[in-house]
């Protein structure tokens, strides 16, 4: 039986033509990290020096990293999978290429139970109060304000834990296996999986809750997919919406069916529709 790894976390990012901003997240893992750290890289084909920087980190020995990348753009969904599939550890964080990881942001690993763990860090960026905490401290490694950030951020508190069935989280590899990961007939599967997601922890009575020690911020300039999108983007965006109209009754981002995850949650019950 293999041996299950608890310990630490596996950080698994996707990537494509960000290499700035991505030296930037992962400085800041290795910064800010305390417990033990795996970061994984799935290269969905960059072309500008990319793969020959994760190379570089392979070949330290002092860094735990993984890389994967064929030179084509394999997929989002195929790209969370594959990092998943290989990951060492048992919680794995899915992230973005464009986030700065702040001091004690791996306490969120603190409440992984068994099974049915889900958290999201508490999120900061500049303009989008639906989803984040509002601070602007930069829209670019460039002009990032990280000692201002590092000043302010304990201050800045969502008033109580809220849902949130979106990405960046933690979850454990059984729970990503029990909802069936990513489905790769989609470049972006990413409502699919969320929606899938949230079904799951509803069944086991489970919250997919905030963190409230756990910060991040967000430039939400990365993504795995550098801007602009590629030309593809907008057709597969749209083959995702239909699916999820046909097969769940709503569209691509139907967030108060998803999960009214800005309603507060007193830990216990999810929103009224769903009681």
């Amino acid at each position: 039986m293999e041996e299950r790894k608890t310990e630490g976390i596996s950080v698994g990012i996707l990537a494509f033509n960000n290499l700035p901003l991505l030296k930037w997240t992962c400085s800041s893992l290795w910064k800010n990290t305390q417990v033990p750290l795996e970061i994984m890289i799935f290269d969905n084909g960059s072309d500008e020096g990319t793969k020959e920087w994760c190379k570089e980190q392979l070949n330290n020995p002092d860094k735990d990293f993984w890389y994967e990348g064929d030179g084509t753009n394999q997929s989002i969904s195929k790209g969370f999978n594959t990092m998943v599939r290989n990951a060492k550890y048992d919680y794995v964080f899915l992230s973005d290429d464009d986030i700065y990881f702040m001091p004690n942001w791996d306490s969120i690993i603190n409440e992984m139970g068994e099974v049915g763990s889900w958290r999201i860090p508490m999120m900061i960026e500049s303009n989008r109060p639906s989803r984040a905490i509002v601070g602007d401290y930069g829209n670019s490694p460039g002009n990032f304000r990280e000692e201002q950030l590092i000043r302010d951020y304990k201050d800045k508190v969502w008033p109580e834990r809220r849902r949130g069935s979106f990405l960046p989280c933690i979850l454990r590899k059984d729970d990503f296996e029990n909802i069936g990961g990513y489905n790769e007939d989609f470049f972006v599967g990413e409502a699919d999986f969320l929606w899938r997601a949230f079904n799951y922890y509803k069944s086991l009575g489970k919250e997919m809750l905030s963190h409230p020690t756990s910060y991040i911020y967000h430039l939400r300039n990365g993504g795995g997919l550098a801007k602009p999108r590629p030309s593809f983007w907008q057709t597969e965006v749209n083959k995702m919406k239909d699916y999820m109209e046909k097969t769940y009754g709503h569209g691509w981002w139907d967030y108060d069916k998803l999960m009214g995850h800005y309603e507060v949650t007193d830990g216990k019950r999810f929103s009224k529709e769903n009681e």
